[in-house]
């Protein structure tokens, strides 16, 4: 049974207008900058990719998408 690959997606919820992601977390713990991105639009483009939304979680302004993908 193969294992999974793991990311976490940082999305920063916007008062007035809307979330933009700040920033990815590889499965080595390592962060990815980004920004200027709707959280959707990269779900959408990483699910065309394999990856699988597992979780989603709000800390304050902050929503955290944890996704997977099978690893090869």
């Amino acid at each position: 049974m193969p294992g999974y690959e793991y990311a976490e997606i940082v999305a920063q919820c916007a008062l007035h207008g809307p979330a933009v992601v700040r920033e990815w977390i590889d499965s080595d713990g390592r962060t990815h900058p980004l920004g200027k991105i709707h959280p959707v639009a990269l779900l959408t483009a990483w699910s065309a990719e394999g990856w699988d939304l597992v979780t989603a979680t709000t800390y304050g302004n902050l929503r955290v998408y944890t996704v997977r993908r099978p690893m090869e």
